[in-house]
Order: C-alpha cells, then sequence, then structure tokens
C-alpha cells in the first residue's frame, strides 16, 4: 500500500438499498467504503492516513482493514 491507492474496506457485510440515499448511508448499508491514502505508517503494525467516500478523514487506521482497489 502506498500514498495515492484507492482502497475500499474488507467488510463481507450486504444489505439490499431501495430509494435514494447519500453515499454516506450507501456505504453504511452496503458495508464498504473506499478512499485514498494519504500518508503510510511503517513499522509493526502498519496504518494509513486514508480520505473515505464520505468526507471523513481517517487518521491512523490499521491498514489491514483496507485492500487495495486501484494502485496510484
Amino acid at each position: 500500500m502506498k500514498i495515492g491507492d484507492l482502497v475500499k474496506t474488507k467488510s463481507e457485510y450486504v444489505h439490499s438499498l431501495g430509494g435514494r440515499m447519500n453515499s454516506e448511508m450507501v456505504s453504511r448499508y452496503v458495508g464498504h467504503q473506499w478512499g485514498i491514502v494519504l500518508n503510510v505508517y511503517e513499522g509493526d503494525r502498519p496504518m494509513i492516513d486514508v480520505y473515505l467516500n464520505t468526507g471523513i478523514m481517517s487518521e491512523q487506521s490499521p491498514a489491514g482493514k483496507y485492500e487495495v482497489i486501484s494502485s496510484a
């Protein structure tokens, strides 16, 4: 994982959707959030800073919680 990679959460939870929903509600119900890696912290427990599609900046999240969709 490196800066600029597009990542998504590894959650397996899926729920059927109905009606119009914003991206925050969709990511909550579908179980996947995606975002762009802004910083990578190497070490015993690799961590990343990621800007999510919900508009939330997630700082020092465990890198194992995300998988790369598209590499920069």
